[in-house]
């Protein structure tokens, strides 16, 4: 097993990532990127998957449950892990499946968002597995990047399809049954068919100004005492002294600005129905992860689709202009620098090494 992933690895594993997907880019040919996408999502999960169990504030977690069936956990998680137990008792085998399957998830569903634009997908594979979101969900709250992967390929099957069939609806289904929080997005996906792009974004605004004023705290503060407020809006609130308030700002910042360059490219550019529907439904998560920021340990949570979602909006961008290069150009460049960040930050590296209070 690997006892430490430190900063110079993972910056050096990104690095050869994205010299491979650069290859792929300019040879041009999409049978081997595909091939080369698939290839790359395998090592990454396979290198993770067979992490220490100090690895990961969560890791211990999910072993113990493995070993002695000791949390209660989602019924579909349940069954899944037990399926698991009849083919090994081996907790690293364990890990190194759910790997698998979150991996195959993100595969399939960049493939087919890919083929709907007709993109080479392996650059915004890596732009995805080198971010923030999808590498601490690897390691620690697990149960949900796996849900996310089913949620996402549904997404893809749907919107491919234009229309809920037998599979998206099964796969979304799959999803919730994983990680309850799924519901919320299932739920902000239903909504989004209903209301224009013009009035989600007048949504967002609504949420930001009730963050800023504490709205989500008055409502603990008054009505705490509720046994709804104590299970939905208070729960885990008590962690807030352990997420620091500028971590919230800087999610805030950072997917306000990706927001700001998507709604230029709707106005002024893409006329495309799935990115249409992929933007709105980014901003309703946006909106929702935005007001609930007074629990820091919640909205955390609910942000993290919104990586998902990202690189696959980016996606339908390059396709849509002419400037390809210089979109290559920023787009890495962004990527690279968003990365050096949090490998610069304790907090993050400290997962990968094991050293967890």
């Amino acid at each position: 097993m690997i006892s430490e992933y430190s900063p110079t690895f993972l910056l050096n594993l990104s690095l050869i990532y994205l010299l491979i997907a650069v290859f792929c880019a300019i040879i041009k040919n999409n049978s081997f990127s595909i091939f080369v996408s698939l290839l790359l999502i395998i090592i990454y999960v396979t290198l993770f998957g067979l992490r220490d169990y100090s690895i990961g504030s969560d890791t211990r977690d999910y072993v113990e449950n493995f070993l002695y069936n000791n949390n209660n956990f989602e019924p579909l998680f349940v069954v899944i892990t037990s399926l698991i137990q009849l083919i090994t008792s081996n907790p690293t085998a364990y890990l190194l499946i759910l790997s698998l399957i979150y991996g195959v998830n993100i595969f399939f569903a960049y493939i087919i968002f890919g083929k709907n634009v007709k993109s080479h997908i392996t650059i915004f594979i890596w732009f995805l597995l080198f971010s923030l979101t999808p590498l601490l969900g690897i390691i620690n709250y697990f149960r949900q990047p796996i849900s996310i992967s089913f949620f996402l390929l549904g997404l893809a099957v749907y919107l491919n399809k234009k229309k809920i069939n037998f599979l998206s609806g099964f796969l979304f289904i799959f999803s919730t049954l994983i990680h309850y929080s799924n519901i919320i997005f299932l739920l902000l996906l239903v909504f989004s068919r209903f209301i224009n792009l013009k009035a989600i974004f007048f949504i967002f605004i609504i949420a930001l100004l009730l963050f800023l004023d504490d709205f989500g705290l008055f409502i603990i503060n008054k009505y705490g005492d509720y046994h709804i407020v104590q299970k939905t809006l208070a729960k885990h609130i008590h962690l807030n002294a352990k997420r620091s308030i500028s971590t919230i700002h800087m999610y805030i910042f950072l997917y306000f600005s990706h927001l700001l360059i998507f709604l230029y490219f709707y106005k002024y550019r893409i006329n495309n129905k799935i990115y249409t529907d992929l933007l709105k439904l980014y901003v309703l998560i946006l909106s929702v992860s935005v007001f609930l920021s007074f629990n820091r340990e919640i909205a955390i949570r609910i942000y993290v689709p919104l990586q998902y979602i990202l690189p696959i909006l980016y996606m339908h961008i390059y396709t849509h202009i002419k400037q390809k290069l210089t979109f290559s150009l920023l787009f890495i460049s962004y990527g690279l620098f968003y990365f050096c960040y949090i490998l610069n930050r304790p907090w993050f590296t400290d997962q990968f090494s094991g050293n967890i209070n």
